[in-house]
């Protein structure tokens, strides 16, 4: 028979193993993704240049619109060059700037699936009659994009989370879009490219906390939330039975949750599924409507916990 110190490591080296595991699987989708854009590039030519704003400092912005006027392939990685992203108007007159940080990996970079989410909760929650007393969270914001979205779409407080690592990224992306009398100020690269003009409107807030998927303690911390969202957190999870068990811990039994990811039929994507439907009565794989038309991206939306 097995001590209790023997059982521990064996536990740890279980776990070990199934993390090393994990990131040779993300290695081998992300190989796929690194082939599939080469086959794409080879078979089509943009009609349509990118365009590009450099700032008196040498900051390149890459607007946004002009990908969305001429989409002849879909790849996740086609502007993990540019540091800045300009996705236009929001409910307000200031644009969304991204910034970008490829040094922090996935969660550094700006995804189709971020996007397609931030129009998918905006189409579902634009002009609905109990919007004003929602509650929204967003887990794995990374760079925030799609949580900064709703947030100045819907004019809406958003609680945005990520591991620490990602916390200085997303700060800095919610004080430019989201700026107040202490940090319009500091984001030079921002402020000159929309020409020191203050005269957009101040449309919904966000803060950035850290939350560690399967934590109870910084979980119960943070309460229930009426909304959920996250994008391409299946794609990036090591736990999907912490994430689906966070999920469930954040909601009420009238909570909505809205998570985007790439279509791929992986044991993963089964196990979160399988998971989701163990602790929600509803579950639906849903094909959004957005402009960025990557048709892999699906959006799975869960309602009504169980409650035991």
């Amino acid at each position: 028979m097995l001590t209790d110190n023997e059982n521990s490591e064996i536990d740890a080296f279980d776990a070990y193993m199934r993390k090393g595991e994990f990131l040779r699987r993300l290695r081998e989708l992300e190989l796929q993704d690194e082939a599939e854009r080469a086959a794409q590039e080879d078979s089509f030519e943009s009609s349509q240049p990118n365009a590009v704003v450099t700032t008196s400092a040498g900051q390149q912005i890459f607007i946004y619109e002009t990908f969305l006027a001429d989409q002849r392939y879909y790849d996740d990685s086609k502007h993990i060059n540019y540091k800045y992203i300009d996705y236009g108007t929001l409910g307000t007159s200031r644009p969304l700037v991204m910034e970008q940080d490829h040094r922090l990996g996935k969660g550094g970079l700006c995804w189709d699936a971020a996007f397609i989410l931030g129009e998918y909760v905006e189409s579902v929650w634009k002009n609905h009659p109990l919007l004003p007393n929602k509650t929204f969270i967003e887990l794995g914001s990374g760079t925030g994009l799609a949580g900064l979205m709703v947030a100045k779409a819907l004019d809406v407080h958003v609680t945005m989370t990520d591991l620490p690592e990602l916390m200085p990224l997303l700060q800095r992306n919610i004080a430019r879009n989201l700026p107040d009398e202490d940090t319009k100020e500091l984001d030079e690269v921002y402020w000159e490219y929309m020409g020191g003009d203050e005269t957009g409107c101040r449309r919904g807030s966000a803060t950035a906390s850290v939350l560690c998927w399967g934590n109870k303690e910084q979980q119960e911390s943070h309460g229930t939330f009426d909304v959920i969202v996250g994008a391409d957190l299946v794609a990036s999870l090591y736990d999907p039975y912490a994430l689906a068990d966070t999920l469930f811990q954040l909601c009420h039994n009238q909570s909505k949750v809205y998570i985007s990811f790439k279509e791929r039929q992986t044991e993963y994507h089964v196990m979160f599924e399988t998971a989701m439907r163990k602790r929600f009565s509803k579950m639906d794989i849903m094909i959004p409507q957005s402009r960025n038309a990557n048709p892999a991206v699906r959006i799975l939306v869960a309602e009504s916990k169980k409650m035991s």
